[in-house]
């Protein structure tokens, strides 16, 4: 079976699939923005994303990071014409597993996808993301009770509530949010 390749790339995506198209057999999807790359860590995940990091809506550091939130051992490339030495540094902390500066060496591309599909077995991604997903459900009841205890603290307090409380209301209202993005509300148990 052929692998699953993931580009998200808001340009010349088609370039980068014809070219590797010509060096070995991968299946392309493409997605041209960040909410769109988002969207489809939901589904079936594919076996490796090559990901740019300036994208409509949002960034390819924030899509990484959502990645890795989701599945940790998914190789993840980040192909950019930005590739000065902090750009490759943050790329690295944030979890990729190579860098590759546009105009691109096709060759050099292909044999570091060899080597991380190669890397891959069988099962492995979907073993991950389930634990995952099921850690970040219990996690997010755990948020979703820790904001209602704030949020009755607040209506107590009513107009003397101090800011602290308020910007922490809000920060974890922001994390709810994000986490119901990728994995749905929290299960009832």
């Amino acid at each position: 079976m052929a692998a699953r390749i993931l580009i998200v790339e808001d340009q010349n995506a088609f370039m980068l699939r014809e070219l590797l198209e010509l060096y070995g057999q991968f299946e392309f999807e493409i997605v041209g923005d960040g909410p769109a790359a988002m969207e489809k860590l939901a589904g079936p995940l594919p076996d490796l994303i090559l990901l740019d990091l300036r994208l409509p809506g949002i960034g390819g550091l924030a899509v990484l990071d959502a990645i890795r939130a989701t599945a940790s051992c998914l190789p993840v490339i980040v192909v950019s014409a930005y590739g000065d030495k902090r750009t490759r540094q943050e790329a690295a902390q944030r979890g990729a597993d190579g860098f590759f500066q546009k105009p691109v060496n096709v060759a050099k591309l292909y044999r570091h996808i060899r080597i991380l599909l190669a890397m891959q077995t069988p099962h492995q991604l979907e073993a991950e993301l389930t634990l995952q997903t099921e850690g970040r459900q219990a996690q997010l009841i755990a948020q979703t009770r820790r904001l209602n205890k704030l949020k009755e603290r607040q209506a107590l307090l009513g107009i003397d509530a101090p800011p602290e409380l308020l910007i922490e209301i809000e920060d974890l209202e922001g994390e709810i949010k994000n986490a119901e993005s990728l994995f749905g509300p929290p299960r009832k148990n």
